[in-house]
């Protein structure tokens, strides 16, 4: 049998890196958009991003909003 292969990611991980790149910009305030279902690793990278800026003394908003499909907006697409 031959070996399987598998691709994962880290949320976390990737939501600290993207957290220390804004971070470094200095910016005065600070959001995280979700997608527009509740998935796991959606509230990873939330939670990692939060946690970042909490540390480093700063706020996080966030933009909820009802699926797309419903005809309302959701995540970036609420932010028109």
């Amino acid at each position: 049998m031959r070996p399987a292969f598998c691709v994962t990611h880290d949320s976390a991980a990737e939501a600290r890196l993207a957290a220390k790149e804004l971070f470094s910009l200095n910016l005065v305030s600070y959001a995280y958009v979700p997608w527009r279902q509740p998935l796991f690793w959606c509230r990873e990278r939330e939670t990692a991003f939060r946690q970042f800026m909490r540390f480093h003394g700063k706020s996080v908003c966030r933009f909820p909003g009802k699926d797309h499909r419903d005809g309302q907006s959701q995540g970036l697409y609420g932010l028109r």
